[in-house]
């Protein structure tokens, strides 16, 4: 006798499937076109990643939080007890700062409550959160909830996690690169891990900055990957603000 499969739990599967699919398909471009082709075209939709800095003042959000600017009618989260954007700065880089929800939460739980939400959140183009060493089920549980919800995880951690396993579909490995030009700012990128590519390349990439008075986020323009072959080659605190 065949067993009999509950129409409910197929099309359920089906629609992850679907899900899945579209998700790798759909990326951010970054603006930088050598990370972009190492990326398939940039970060994914509907799946995390994390970035790892090496040192403080890499310049990883400068770089790419340009790049989560959120469909129209999206919004942008910005998850952290402490630390938040500087707003003439994201308007600069284009985004309309009435799209941007800043959460605050008070505790572990409530961050990861919060980060778990808002990655669920069809209302949510982007995520962006730093988290220090969660358990493997949390990170699951948070790439999950970015499928589901089709948003972009942006999730900035200690290079320290790095060999930690993790569902995250991208990992980028963020170092600060001295600039000798005031205008211009540098940054070497690992990509350690890309799903649907085994290549993990590493690029020097470079832009042009203004300053805002915040170092942080000061606007990021014009672009571009250096060197191409030859840089090819080349939170209680214990949870979340590491």
């Amino acid at each position: 006798m065949t067993p009999s499969v509950d129409p409910g739990v197929i099309a359920r599967l089906r629609g992850a499937l679907s899900r899945s699919s579209e998700s790798v398909e759909r990326r951010r471009p970054t603006g930088f076109t050598a990370l972009d082709a190492a990326l398939l075209g940039g970060l994914p939709v509907g799946a995390l990643t994390e970035v790892y800095m090496a040192a403080p003042g890499a310049g990883a959000l400068e770089a790419l939080l340009p790049c989560l600017i959120p469909e129209s009618g999206k919004s942008v989260a910005w998850v952290h007890p402490s630390s938040f954007p500087y707003p003439p700065a994201l308007a600069r880089a284009g985004f309309d700062l009435s799209r941007w929800m800043l959460v605050r939460p008070e505790t572990d739980d409530d961050h990861l409550w919060a980060l778990e939400q808002c990655l669920r959140s069809p209302g949510c183009g982007a995520v962006v959160s730093h988290a220090g060493d969660l358990p493997d089920s949390v990170m699951r549980r948070l790439a999950l909830a970015a499928e589901e919800g089709g948003s972009t995880g942006f999730l900035v951690r200690p290079a320290a996690l790095m060999p930690r396993p993790s569902p995250a579909a991208v990992r980028l490995l963020a170092e600060p690169v001295p600039s000798f030009v005031p205008e211009r700012r540098r940054m070497r990128v690992t990509v350690l891990k890309c799903r649907g590519t085994p290549h993990t390349p590493q690029l020097v990439l470079e832009w042009n900055r203004e300053t805002l008075d915040r170092d942080a986020f000061s606007l990021a323009a014009d672009r571009t990957g250096l060197g191409g072959d030859a840089d090819a080659r080349e939170s209680s605190v214990r949870t979340l603000h590491a």
